[in-house]
């Protein structure tokens, strides 16, 4: 026969159940009204040991079989709640980081809006020793305290005066010295075409060696030991020459003996460093400086900036628009050209030297230095077209491709279009590039040549107050001085909302990957909790054909009961309808009249309840036949329908129901 939902056999079978309970207190019900009918009483205990046998049976052979079943079902279950409970957990925290990334994501003035994301900068990029270390507010303000040294330099017109003088005096010792060189130079002349040495020549020569103060053994007697002599005496006084006219590393530099005075390259992050080259524009305006650091391999290169606010700005904007590169020099830029054409004159000494230097670590056999290249206002714009060469040319010309490359700017102008501003990030990698500017100061915000502006890299927004002194006075807050002022405490703040920023952002990510990995421990689990399902629905399922067979066979039997108890009513009827007709025919004696009339009035009685007993009997087969073929055809029961089946099963009211629910998949009913 056919079915229809697993679990509609299973309540069928239950109905089964009840029915033969059904047939049994029926069956009673005969016998003790019938008790010359002494079959019903096989028919009822027959009935019995049945349904005893259904229920036992069952119970017998499958309780341990079914509660292995069970347990496992319900650990299915429970590991599918269990995870269910952490997922929902995960999600509502996640919520809430969410939330609150969004609170601080929307304070536009920190900047936030995941530009300080550590995740996607390199590891070693400068914002994220800036941000992430410890010492990045130092760091900071140690640049800051340089820029504004550098500045301080290139204004101080008693500086200039100072490295002026000394630059007079040294063209002076020069010019003795070029004397003395032609003195040598005629001296060699001579012995090279006349094959001989005067001693009063010869001892000119050795009297301006002497002067040079170099240990040397007096000549030999053969022309050519003369000869040699004087050639080394020539190349010495040059060496002099060449010192002395070479302001830039000169020992005796007054910038370079100046910024090597300040306590900062005494403590903090330029300690160790020294002065390698200074740098003038126009061959006298201070331009700048090349510090190094040999223990740490390190190079700064800090640029000089603008001698006034105001004047630059009046002068780049009269300049105009933006102007093509040319070849070897911020090529494949197109920078601002009044910036450009500065740059042509304050970074052509910078290059050289840097070549240089990077040459003598080719030749050690030593790494990559670190570069920073760093300026202020005007020196800023300059230092990033600077950082750019030096990423793109200088380094790749020595082998160092890899090398790394920073650019720290401070006030700086927009200088590139915002192509090239993208074209330099890629270039540098958009973490190296770092833009400090103060929000009241007006230079970073000025459009210079053209509205397709953009500032390049990641910027840190310095706080002042804008009641601090001298707010008011323009340009005040673009001074190299209030940027060291708030440095530190800008640096403090920006640095501690960054790392909690960032911190959310990795619990975010966190529990976005925490979420999908349990999302699909669910997902097993859910399928785990089904397979659990079904195997415990399929194994009690393997048996109902069988068990509804034997429910069955004693629906059979109730209806044989009904039979029997339609035949007793039929004999009871005859035997009725004899007893009256006797009655009727006169032939019976008085005594016997009356022990007929009785016997009417106690069949009449009894005739009476069996009726009403076949009639309770046809009703239940009938309602049970109607229900079976009902829940046989209904495949979309569900299992609270099947649920109020079962509590309908209860057709006579006569049996007493049970204490609990009747359900196949609970065994302690089965008993």
């Amino acid at each position: 026969m056919t079915y229809g939902k697993k679990h509609i056999q299973k309540k069928i079978l239950a109905f089964a159940l009840g029915s033969s309970a059904l047939a049994l207190t029926l069956s009673f019900d005969v016998v003790r009204a019938n008790p010359e009918f002494d079959e019903s009483v096989s028919v009822a205990r027959s009935m019995t040991a049945m349904s005893q046998d259904l229920t036992m049976s069952f119970a017998s052979t499958k309780v341990s079989e079914y509660k292995a079943f069970e347990n496992d079902f319900q650990k299915k279950q429970s590991a599918l709640s269990n995870h269910e409970e952490e997922l929902e957990l995960m999600k509502s925290r996640l919520s809430d980081v969410e939330k609150e990334l969004k609170e601080k994501g929307g304070n536009k003035y920190t900047g936030f809006h995941d530009k300080y994301r550590f995740d996607q900068y390199g590891e070693n990029d400068l914002i994220r020793q800036l941000l992430e270390g410890e010492n990045g507010a130092e760091i900071v303000s140690d640049y800051a305290r340089l820029c504004a040294s550098i500045y301080l330099f290139a204004n101080d017109k008693e500086l200039s005066e100072q490295n002026k003088s000394a630059m007079r005096v040294k063209a002076e010792q020069a010019k003795t010295w070029e004397v003395m060189l032609e003195e040598v130079v005629k001296l060699e002349k001579q012995v090279t075409s006349k094959k001989i040495i005067d001693p009063i020549d010869l001892q000119k020569a050795v009297n301006h060696l002497m002067t040079l103060d170099t240990v040397s053994e007096l000549p030999g007697e053969t022309l050519e030991s003369r000869l040699l002599y004087i050639a080394a005496v020539k190349n010495a006084i040059r060496d002099k020459i060449d010192n002395l006219m070479n302001i830039d590393t000169s020992e005796d530099n007054v910038h370079a003996k100046k910024l090597e005075s300040l306590d900062l390259f005494r403590r903090g992050d330029f300690q160790g460093f020294k002065v390698k080259s200074v740098f003038y524009r126009s061959g006298k305006e201070f331009s700048g400086a090349l510090l190094v650091n040999e223990t740490k391999n390190e190079v700064v290169l800090a640029v000089a900036g603008s001698k006034s606010g105001m004047d630059w700005v009046n002068n780049l904007q009269f300049w105009g628009g933006m102007s093509d590169a040319e070849l070897g020099f911020a090529q494949g830029l197109n920078v601002h050209k009044g910036v450009l054409n500065l740059a042509k004159q304050g970074l052509r000494s910078f290059v050289p030297a840097l070549d240089k230097l990077l040459q003598e670590c080719q030749d050690q056999g030593k790494a990559a230095p670190k570069i920073t290249v760093t300026g202020h206002s005007l020196g800023g714009g300059m230092a990033q077209v600077l950082a750019n060469h030096v990423k793109t040319v200088s380094v790749k010309g020595h082998g160092y491709a890899d090398a790394d490359v920073r650019c720290l700017s401070m006030a700086s102008p927009r200088v590139f279009d915002k192509e090239s501003a993208e074209t330099f990030e890629n270039n540098m990698g958009k973490g190296n590039i770092v833009r400090v500017w103060n929000k009241y100061d007006m230079v970073p915000a000025i459009v210079l040549g053209t509205f397709n502006s953009k500032h390049a890299g990641v910027d840190l927004c310095m706080e002042q107050s804008f009641f601090s002194k001298n707010w008011y006075v323009p340009f005040s807050t673009h001074s190299m001085g209030l940027y060291y002022d708030v440095a530190k405490k800008s640096m403090d703040r920006l640095s501690a909302e960054a790392k909690e920023m960032n911190g959310l952002y990795m619990e975010k990510n966190a529990l976005s990957s925490k979420i999908r990995e349990k999302a699909s421990l669910v997902k097993a689990a859910q399928n785990e909790h089904d397979a659990a399902q079904k195997a415990r629905i399929a194994h009690v399922s393997e048996h109902a054909d069988t068990l509804i067979e034997k429910a069955e066979k004693k629906l059979t039997a109730l209806q044989a009961t009904q039979a029997e108890l339609s035949a007793l009513v039929q004999t009871l009827e005859q035997t009725l309808a004899q007893k009256a007709s006797d009655y009727k025919s006169g032939a019976l004696k008085r005594s016997e009249k009356k022990a007929v009339e009785v016997t009417i009035k106690s069949l009449n009685e009894e005739l009476k309840l069996k009726k009403v007993e076949l009639r309770k009997v046809n009703a239940s087969i009938e309602k049970a036949e109607w229900k079976i073929a009902g829940y046989e055809s209904d495949e979309e029961a569900s299992g609270s329908d099947v649920d109020s089946i079962l509590d309908n099963l209860d057709l006579n009211k006569k049996v007493e129901a049970p204490t609990k629910s009747w359900s196949l998949f609970s065994p302690s009913t089965w008993f």
